[in-house]
């Protein structure tokens, strides 16, 4: 319970610029509370330095405007990080670490 409370606390830091009410971990899967009851989960693919999450990565970046639009909307909902989308997963970026996220819809 104490290494789920850390590692919670450690992702709560990662999303410093994001408005929220909450944040909980439930294993690979991260719910950001907003406020008026909204939810936001996101699945947790890799975590560390920029190169090191993109490390092994084949999908190239996609730019067509669907995804344009989603990384707009997450931006929007979640704060001002780097965000690419590679294949099906966004890279956000946070200063000099980065996370691989599957968005759960």
């Amino acid at each position: 319970m104490m290494v789920n409370k850390v590692k919670t606390e450690d992702v709560r830091r990662f999303f410093t610029k994001t408005l929220m009410d909450d944040l909980t971990l439930d294993g690979d899967i991260i719910t950001i509370h907003k406020p008026w009851d909204q939810k936001i989960q996101l699945r947790m693919v890799k975590d560390g330095d920029p190169e090191a999450v993109l490390e092994g990565i084949t999908d190239p970046f996609t730019i067509d405007q669907e995804s344009t639009s989603e990384i707009f909307w997450l931006t929007k909902v979640l704060g001002d990080y780097n965000i690419n989308k590679v294949g099906d997963s966004f890279v956000f970026e946070n200063g000099r670490r980065a996370m691989l996220l599957q968005r759960i819809k």
